[in-house]
């Protein structure tokens, strides 16, 4: 099984080294019911790329996309969080590596750390500048890994409000503790048993962000019992598995689903909008809890 396994990884490793690497994950997604979106005009609004002095002082967002990582993937989610109310300065992370060479992006684990360390400098930058500002990480698929990195690197005197996790290319078993550390809220892991093709058969074969070869912590969850955690930091974690609500609002239980409109807008925005400020129905507002 194991000599099996090993020849199927290494062929397939090999066609995504290949310039076809695009269309044989075009085929994967396409059986977790995903496909590239259509170039997304919203992140070209100068209010995104130039906030207003009030917008960075609300607050800062750093919003994290998967592996693909074009620069149109966070299009949706982000207006699904403007919409439910989001008025914080949003800052969106690029890649250093482009389509096609994405794969570059699951393997380059010590440049991965070295790019966290330069969002979190200027993170800390912001922090010194805005004393007290709430700031959010908002991570999706290899993005919560990115997200993590993050965490982990910040200064001591730099706080976080809440991090959010969409469906993470990270294993079960990844020790949570240094990313903790500057969470005064939630580290929230949005997780789904059905993201079997992405979350599931992918990072089995070709390794999580860690470089683990399992199914990641977006598809199982976070084994917190194999870290050894206080309870004050257990109290942190919160973990929400895919539920039938979700469907409702967009999200059946695919990966791609993470990046759409309406699931972000009921689903993420209440741990990265202000209460005050969040503008989703009431009878709406259990969702974030698959309530």
């Amino acid at each position: 099984m194991a000599s099996v396994k090993r020849l199927v990884t290494d062929a397939l490793r090999q066609l995504l080294r290949t310039s076809r690497n695009v269309v044989c994950v075009a085929v994967l997604a396409g059986l977790a019911g995903c496909g590239l979106p259509p170039p997304e005009a919203t992140l070209l609004d100068p209010a995104v790329f130039k906030p207003s002095g009030q917008k960075q002082e609300r607050g800062l967002v750093w919003m994290f996309p998967g592996l693909v990582g074009v620069p149109w993937e966070l299009g949706p989610a982000y207006r699904g969080l403007r919409d439910a109310g989001l008025t914080k300065q949003v800052q969106f992370y690029q890649w250093e590596i482009m389509a096609p060479d994405f794969f570059a992006h699951l393997t380059r684990y010590e440049a991965n750390c070295a790019e966290a360390r330069e969002v979190a400098d200027r993170i800390a930058e912001y922090a010194r500048r805005y004393p007290g500002r709430p700031i959010d990480l908002v991570g999706y698929s290899a993005g919560g890994f990115m997200a993590l990195l993050v965490a982990e690197a910040l200064p001591p005197d730099v706080r976080l409000n809440n991090v959010v996790l969409a469906q993470p290319a990270v294993s079960p078993s990844y020790d949570l503790t240094a990313a903790l550390r500057p969470i005064d809220g939630k580290l929230v892991n949005f997780y789904s048993p059905h993201d079997w093709a992405l979350s599931g058969v992918f990072c089995w074969l070709f390794g999580t962000m860690d470089r683990r070869y399992v199914a990641t912590a977006g598809m199982r969850g976070f084994a917190l019992e194999a870290m050894a955690l206080d309870e004050e930091q257990t109290a942190k974690i919160e973990q929400v598995p895919w539920s039938p609500v979700m469907a409702e609002y967009g999200h059946p239980g695919n990966h791609a689903a993470i990046l759409q409109y309406r699931w972000n807008k009921y689903f993420v925005s209440p741990y990265v909008v202000d209460a005050e400020d969040l503008r989703i129905d009431p009878p709406l507002a259990g969702a974030a809890t698959g309530e």
